[in-house]
């Protein structure tokens, strides 16, 4: 594995494994990612302590892992790339986008790929996402997607973190 992550090669999504393992094919590039909006966050933990009037110490700590979110603007006004943040369907020869009846989270697995060939792999991911269309001269219609990593169930990891290989400067 190279040893910096940096910078954003591509973001691709797919279908969930059942299996809870991250899918071996059928993930697809999503389209465009707007600079700098990118990042992979985990949340804070939450500790609840509790204590005797006895001692100056914790007796106890329980703790929770904040959840990991994935956050990125894309710009990619494709049917394809709507479908698979909004859900809806491709019309018209994949020329045009029909909204679902009403706006969901999805589920699917996502992949963030680097400029040294390292991934991020979530083998599965509820993602939300809000249209934020500037319709002036200077603006630019975009997507703001979020994604909260799940558990992929049957104890499986819910990321992984590698490179490609070869990586791309030996390939």
């Amino acid at each position: 594995m190279a040893k910096y992550i940096v910078g954003l090669e591509k973001i691709d999504v797919g279908a969930i494994d059942p299996s809870g393992d991250y899918p071996n094919s059928g993930m697809s590039p999503l389209g465009d990612t707007y600079q700098g909006t990118a990042e992979f966050v985990m949340g804070d933990v939450t500790t609840t302590t509790h204590r005797v009037e006895e001692k100056d110490n914790p007796v106890i700590v329980n703790y929770v892992f904040g959840d990991t979110t994935v956050r990125f603007t894309n710009i990619d006004f494709t049917p394809s790339a709507l479908v698979s943040v909004f859900g809806g369907e491709s019309k018209n020869n994949g020329a045009d986008w029909e909204a679902p009846a009403a706006f969901k989270p999805i589920e699917k697995a996502v992949g963030l790929y680097d400029k040294n060939g390292n991934y991020i792999k979530i083998p599965r991911m509820l993602l939300t996402a809000r249209f934020n269309v500037q319709l002036g001269r200077e603006g630019l219609g975009k997507v703001e997607v979020t994604g909260t990593v799940l558990d992929p169930g049957n104890d499986k990891p819910p990321l992984i973190i590698g490179q490609v290989t070869p990586p791309p400067s030996e390939a």
